[in-house]
């Protein structure tokens, strides 16, 4: 569970990849925006304003191995 702030109760997505740069410029194209960014996530909001985080991990991490993808 995580606090996010005064807004209203919300689910709040952590989209996990291996090459961060190019997800939150995929992100950024189809309308989403960054809040802050991190060494290692970026906090971004959907043009709806669900807010949500894009985090990096390696090309071998477990949760990447089952991980569901989306092309474009």
């Amino acid at each position: 569970m995580q606090a996010l702030g005064e807004d209203a109760a919300r689910v709040h997505l952590d989209i996990h990849t291996d090459n961060l740069v190019a997800e939150v410029g995929r992100l950024s194209a189809l309308g989403a925006r960054t809040l802050t960014s991190f060494d290692e996530w970026v906090v971004m909001e959907d043009p709806a304003g669900l807010v949500f985080c894009v985090v990096a991990v390696g090309p071998d991490a477990p949760i990447l191995v089952t991980a569901m993808t989306w092309e474009n």
